[in-house]
């Protein structure tokens, strides 16, 4: 039991964290099939994290999109979305 409880704290000391320090949660309402394409090809050059839908290809206009972006593009993607028109809910 002690070797299982050892071998437990060891993986968990081992284990990688992931920070999300500075990444924001954005829920985008793409009403143009134009948005639809932005989004997609913010997917394609981004690293982004989609939870509703789960990928980019299933985004389709008039549904909310929520995404999770890296810290590093935040500026980027603002930029791209003011000039696309998409509204931030």
């Amino acid at each position: 039991m002690k070797v299982l409880l050892f071998f437990g704290l060891v993986a968990f000391a081992l284990a990688d964290v992931t920070r999300f320090e500075g990444d924001k949660v954005l829920r985008l309402k793409p009403v143009l099939n134009e948005h639809v394409k932005v989004i997609r090809e913010l997917a394609n050059s981004v690293q982004l994290d989609f939870w509703t839908p789960e990928s980019a290809e299933q985004v389709t206009v008039g549904m909310s999109v929520d995404i999770r972006v890296p810290a590093q593009y935040l500026d980027m993607v603002f930029t791209v979305l003011q000039q696309s028109g998409m509204q931030l809910e």
